[in-house]
């Protein structure tokens, strides 16, 4: 409410997505779909990119539990590319990482040395 009542998009954007973390802790997976959507959405329209990246990767882990690799694979791929395009190469890291897990849920994985 503070955050709102300031005018403050980033603050409500990150309440938003540390209660959809907790609901997807306690398994409650579609209500934290839908407050990432929002905080996604939010962060989207304040030029968030920092949310917007790391929002996308976690709606990216959404899909996976709802067993759509597909959607998981490109929300990841997504979020990558904007991470590189800002030069924000951790988030960029992090969303290889998202990646690896898409192609391992959906078994498309081959171990090389």
């Amino acid at each position: 409410t503070l955050f709102r009542t300031l005018g403050n998009v980033e603050g409500v954007t990150e309440v938003l997505y540390q209660r959809a973390l907790q609901e997807t802790n306690s398994g409650h997976v579609d209500a934290a779909a839908k407050l990432r959507a929002r905080a996604l959405q939010m962060a989207e329209a304040a030029g968030s990119v920092h949310h917007s990246i790391v929002l996308q990767l976690q709606l990216s882990v959404v899909d996976i539990h709802k067993g759509d690799t597909a959607a998981a694979e490109k929300r990841a791929s997504e979020a990558i590319e904007l991470a590189h395009r800002n030069g924000l190469e951790r988030l960029t890291n992090r969303g290889l990482l998202s990646l690896g897990n898409a192609f391992l849920a959906k078994g498309n994985v081959k171990l090389t040395e």
